[in-house]
């Protein structure tokens, strides 16, 4: 009878240990919702427009919001302000990316600059998009951006029910126009299109609940 209480009360006392060192560990970061023990806030999540609940966050938590899904930690940085504190001015101790093994990993992206880490491949691959994108080289586009504005606004006139889609295909040929040097002329076109289809798929992989079942 011992020895089975000793089974029992062993693994109840380890139990009790590891909850108690992840509720311990919680005041070192900024507020949140309360976690449960092992899932976290993983039932906080919606499954879709998790940007609105973020949002929500900030009025009951500020800027700066933590949340846990299963053992990963993660901070809403729900102002400008604070983004650039810590990923400009504090950029090198909070901008090296994380270990997504859905999205980098198993479909790819992890060769994409955007999900380098801060090293010096990174900085090499930021130095060459400065040449063609900082804050020098973009007046040559500023024509180019006048150009499409003259035309969205145009279009707005003659077509003001169709706002929505005359502003994806404004976004969409300034940026096909820098990118390619191509002009596109209808939202439907391949180029938008797959654009959209390219970020819905990285956003649902983005979320910290995306590959629970």
């Amino acid at each position: 009878m011992d020895t089975q209480l000793i089974y029992v009360f062993i693994p109840c006392i380890v139990l009790l240990l590891w909850v108690y060192t992840q509720f311990a560990s919680i005041k070192a970061f900024p507020p949140g919702p309360r976690p449960l023990p092992f899932v976290g806030n993983i039932f906080d999540l919606p499954t879709a427009q998790i940007w609105k609940t973020f949002h929500s966050w900030k009025a009951q938590y500020g800027d700066v919001v933590h949340f846990r899904a299963f053992r990963k930690s993660y901070l809403i940085l729900n102002t400008l302000e604070s983004a650039t504190e810590l990923l400009e001015k504090r950029g090198s101790i909070y901008s090296h990316r994380p270990i997504l093994v859905m999205l980098g990993q198993l479909m790819g992206l992890n060769r994409s600059m955007a999900l380098f880490d801060n090293d010096d491949t990174f900085r090499q691959h930021r130095k060459l998009a400065h040449t063609a994108l900082g804050h020098g080289p973009i007046r040559r586009y500023h024509g180019l951006q006048e150009r499409i504005a003259l035309q969205l606004v145009s279009a707005l006139l003659h077509q003001p029910a169709d706002f929505l889609d005359l502003f994806r295909l404004s976004a969409g040929r300034i940026v096909v126009a820098v990118t390619y040097g191509i002009d596109i002329h209808s939202p439907d076109n391949a180029y938008i299109k797959d654009a959209e289809r390219t970020l819905k798929i990285i956003s649902a992989s983005l979320a910290p609940n995306a590959a629970v079942p």
